[in-house]
């Protein structure tokens, strides 16, 4: 990997409960850290070999060797908001990572949102 090719702004973001003040909590977002890093989108080819491993990624991510990631955070771009599926430190040699992530479909999102909310009061 060229570290030339690290030209974009990626920041991580931890997902978080916060209280509402009255016994509940809302989804929130913090950030951690931003990274500069590589995306690109996933061809037909690996998206379908993604899917028989039972996780679907649209994009894949290359940053620098962090061990802060953890697959429970999103990453963002450009508005734009990706699960992480998978974590690969590029040939084991601590250099590079490779996140192969899933974007989030807003408006099913924030269904989703409200009814996990609704469901813990």
């Amino acid at each position: 990997m060229n570290p030339g090719n690290l030209n974009r702004r990626i920041e991580i973001i931890k997902e978080d409960k916060i209280s509402d003040g009255s016994g509940g909590y809302e989804i929130g977002f913090t950030p951690l850290r931003t990274v500069w890093g590589n995306i690109k989108s996933v061809g037909g080819r690996e998206r379908i070999l993604a899917m028989q491993a039972q996780a679907e990624i649209t994009h894949k991510i290359t940053i620098r060797y962090t061990e802060d990631l953890k697959k429970s955070h999103l990453l963002s771009f450009n508005k734009n908001l990706y699960d992480v599926q998978y974590i690969v430190n590029i040939d084991e040699e601590n250099k590079f990572l490779e996140i192969s992530v899933l974007r989030r479909d807003w408006s099913k999102w924030k269904l989703l949102l409200k009814l996990k909310v609704l469901a813990k009061l």
